[in-house]
């Protein structure tokens, strides 16, 4: 999508009625950024020991799951309707998205803990 916002900027094509200002570019390149410093991080296996274990926490516990999937919907109708008031006919469908976003995941963190405990029971 970076690239898109920057195409429509600088009016080469126009994909929308409103073109990207400055502070949408400016967003998507931060989350591109950040995006790929913490992939090369994971790819490089260098975060700091404790990082390390909060990730993990994150990963395997379904309290955590559920608290971050809590403050992603509270994020999202938050940033819906301060920024997003325009278009509410497309408020529902995200919502119903995101919701089963976190249900899968959600999902994905009971079934990695389940399978973590079955396997240091074999062992």
């Amino acid at each position: 999508m970076a690239i898109n916002d920057i195409l429509e900027y600088f009016n080469i094509v126009l994909l929308s009625y409103k073109p990207a200002n400055l502070l949408t570019i400016t967003f998507d390149l931060f989350f591109l950024l950040s995006g790929t410093i913490i992939l090369i991080f994971l790819l490089f296996d260098k975060f700091h020991k404790n990082l390390t274990y909060f990730i993990n926490l994150l990963r395997y516990s379904k309290r955590a799951t559920v608290y971050s999937g809590f403050l992603s919907i509270i994020v999202f109708w938050v940033c819906t309707l301060n920024f997003n008031a325009h278009y509410q006919s497309d408020i529902i469908p995200m919502f119903i998205a995101m919701l089963i976003m976190i249900g899968i995941g959600y999902s994905i963190t009971s079934s990695n803990k389940d399978m973590m405990v079955e396997a240091n029971i074999k062992n």
